[in-house]
C-alpha cells in the first residue's frame, strides 16, 4: 500500500493514517518468527555474547493448546520471546506479571488470568511456589535460570528438538487471544487486557512501517523497559521482526546502561522521562562516550520542551527523541513525533489508526485545536478486558472506539497534544498506580476513617503517590507509621513517595465523590 498522509476532517474531527505496508494477521496467527536473531543478553554485572536460536522448543509447541495460560513473572531476559511464541503457537495465552509485585498481587494476576502454568525468573520462585499453593491448579513451574526443588527447568523444554512437532489447533486471529498484559485502573486491582492476534499483528506491522522507528540494519537498539510492559513489549519484539541486533537489560542500572551504550554502539532504544532526565542532568554521563545513540523513542509520561532541548544539546544536536503516545489497551503506540517537528506536540497519528476529539459532556465529535477526551479506533484497539464486562462497557464504546481519559487536541497540521486526564492514574516513573487500590489499603487500617490518594509532579519521576488521610481522633499515627503500612503491602512504584497529609475531612462532592483536581491542588503546594 502506499504511504498516505494523515488527514485532519475538520467537520467530523476525525483523523486518519494508512499505512505502508499491509496488515498481517487477517487470516493466522502471529507466531512466524524468524530462525534466528542477534541478541546480546547483558546480566548485572556481567557483558556477555550471545545468538538466539531455536525460539520455538519442540515441547513448547505441544504442551499449551488453545486458550491454556501461562504467566511470566520474569526481570527481562533472552527467554521472555522464546517462551512467548512457544506458547502461543498453538492457540495458548502468555499472561504477563510485574516482577515487583509480592504475593498478593501476583495471586491477583494468577487467578484472574486462569493461569496453569508459570515461567519465573530468578529470585522469584519464593512467590512463584508460594502463589501455586494458594491458588491450588498450577501445572508446573519453570524455571529460567538455577534449581529449586518444585520447579522445572526451562532449558529442558528448549533442548527438545521439535522434529516430532505437527501444528494441530487452528487460531482465529480476530477473537483468540494471544497475551494479557495488566493495565491498573481507577476501579483498584490491575485488569487484564485482552490483546488478539490481530491487534498484536497490527501492531507488529505498525512498527514495520519505515515512519515509526527509522532504523536499518545497521542500528543497534537497547532493550531495559521491562518486558511485561506494553512499550518493552513491542520493542523487544520490533528487533525480532526487524532483525535489528539488541542488547538486552534485565532492567535500568546506570551504570552499565551507559557502559553498554558505549561499548555496543547503541543507536537507539525506547526510554521513559526519568531515563532522559538522567542523561540530562547526571554526572556520571561525562565518562561515557555515548556519541553512537542517534534516536530516543520516549514514552509513557509527558516530556517537557526543557529536558527534550538539554538532553539533545548535551548527547548532540544529531540526537533524535521522539515522543510517543499510547496505552496497554492500544498495544501500545498511537502517536509519534521528534524534535524536528512541534516541541510540546505528541505527534501524529502512528499507521492505521484513527483519532477523533470529542466533547467530554455531550460525546458529539471537535475540530482542529478544540480541546476533548481523545477517543481512538483501528486494527490495534483491543477488544476488551477480561473477565470484566463492567470496565470494557466504560472504556471501549460499542463501535470500537477507545475512550482513552486524556484530554487533548490537534492543531490544524494533524499534531496531537494532550492537555490533562480524566482517569485518575498515577504514573510514577512510567508504572501506573490506581488510586483506589491504595485508598482501599489505607482504609484497612485501624487508625484512618478516610482517605484520598493523588500523584504530586516531579520532574524526575513524573507524579508522586501522595495520601491525605483523616484518622480517628485520639489517634497517635504518625505519616511513617502510614507509610510503612502501605509499603508493607505492595511493590516500591506504589509506595507513597510523595508522603501522607492528615487532614479533619476528605473534599467531596454531593454524591460523595472524591474532589481529586482540589487534593491535587493541595498536593503541589506541599
Amino acid at each position: 500500500m502506499a504511504s498516505q498522509p494523515t488527514r485532519s476532517f475538520a467537520t467530523t474531527g476525525i483523523q486518519r493514517r494508512a499505512a505502508q505496508s499491509q496488515i498481517v494477521g487477517e487470516d493466522r496467527g502471529v507466531c512466524d518468527a524468524p530462525s534466528r536473531t542477534p541478541w546480546r543478553p547483558v546480566p548485572e554485572g556481567s557483558i556477555r555474547a550471545a545468538t538466539y536460536e531455536g525460539l520455538l522448543a519442540g515441547q513448547m509447541r505441544t504442551k499449551w493448546l488453545l486458550g491454556d495460560v501461562l504467566c511470566i513473572l520474569s526481570p527481562n531476559t533472552i527467554h521472555y520471546p522464546a517462551v512467548f511464541l512457544g506458547a502461543t503457537l498453538n492457540g495458548g495465552i502468555v499472561s504477563l506479571a510485574n516482577p515487583a509485585y509480592n504475593a498478593d498481587e501476583f495471586e491477583h494476576i494468577v487467578r484472574n488470568s486462569g493461569a496453569t502454568w508459570i515461567a519465573v525468573g530468578a529470585g522469584l520462585e519464593k512467590t512463584a511456589l508460594e502463589v501455586a499453593q494458594r491458588v491450588g491448579n498450577i501445572k508446573e513451574i519453570f524455571l529460567f535460570e538455577g534449581q529449586v526443588e518444585g520447579c522445572s527447568l526451562f532449558q529442558e523444554l528448549l533442548d527438545d528438538t521439535g522434529d516430532q512437532y505437527v501444528p494441530h489447533t487452528q487460531v482465529d486471529p480476530i477473537k483468540d487471544v494471544v497475551v494479557l498484559p495488566y493495565s491498573s485502573g481507577t476501579t483498584g486491582l490491575p485488569k487484564g487486557v485482552m490483546v488478539t492476534h490481530r491487534n498484536l499483528a497490527a501492531a507488529f506491522m505498525q512498527f514495520r512501517d519505515p515512519r515509526t522507528l527509522g532504523l536499518d540494519g545497521n542500528d543497534v537498539m537497547m532493550l531495559f523497559l521491562p518486558f511485561f510492559h506494553s512499550l518493552g513489549f513491542i520493542m523487544m519484539f520490533s528487533s525480532l521482526i526487524n532483525d535489528y541486533k539488541a542488547v538486552m537489560l534485565p532492567r535500568f542500572i546506570p551504570d552499565l546502561f551507559l557502559k553498554v551504550i558505549q561499548e555496543h554502539k547503541v543507536s537507539c532504544m525506547a526510554v521513559v522521562p526519568p531515563v532522559v532526565l538522567f542523561l540530562a542532568q547526571s554526572p556520571a554521563v561525562d565518562k561515557y562516550d555515548l556519541t553512537s545513540l542517534r534516536r530516543m523513542y520516549c514514552a509513557a509520561a509527558p516530556l517537557s520542551a526543557d529536558v527534550q532541548e538539554a538532553v539533545i544539546k548535551r548527547l548532540g544536536g544529531s540526537l533524535e527523541l521522539c515522543q510517543g503516545y499510547g496505552m496497554t489497551e492500544s498495544v501500545a503506540c498511537i502517536s509519534l513525533c521528534s524534535q524536528e517537528n512541534k516541541l510540546g506536540s505528541i505527534g501524529q497519528l502512528s499507521g492505521y489508526m484513527e483519532l477523533k476529539i470529542v466533547d467530554v459532556e455531550t460525546r458529539e465529535p471537535l475540530g482542529p485545536n478544540q480541546e476533548g477526551e481523545i477517543c481512538i479506533n483501528g486494527p490495534q484497539i483491543t477488544p476488551g478486558y477480561y473477565k470484566n464486562q463492567k470496565a470494557t462497557d466504560e472504556t471501549f464504546a460499542a463501535d470500537g472506539w477507545l475512550k482513552t481519559g486524556d484530554v487533548g487536541y490537534f492543531d490544524d497540521e494533524g499534531f496531537l497534544y494532550i492537555v490533562d486526564r480524566l482517569k485518575e492514574l498515577i504514573k510514577y516513573k512510567g508504572l501506573q498506580v490506581a488510586p483506589a487500590e491504595l485508598e482501599g489499603l489505607l482504609l484497612q487500617h485501624e487508625d484512618i476513617i478516610d482517605a484520598a490518594v493523588v500523584g504530586k509532579k516531579h520532574d524526575r519521576y513524573g507524579e508522586l503517590p501522595t495520601a491525605f488521610v483523616v484518622k480517628k481522633p485520639g489517634s497517635q499515627v504518625t505519616a511513617e507509621d502510614v507509610q510503612h503500612f502501605i509499603a508493607s503491602k505492595v511493590s516500591n512504584h506504589k509506595h507513597l513517595h510523595g508522603g501522607v497529609v492528615f487532614m479533619e475531612a476528605i473534599p467531596k462532592n454531593a454524591s460523595g465523590k472524591i474532589l481529586r483536581k482540589d487534593i491535587k491542588k493541595m498536593a503541589e503546594q506541599l
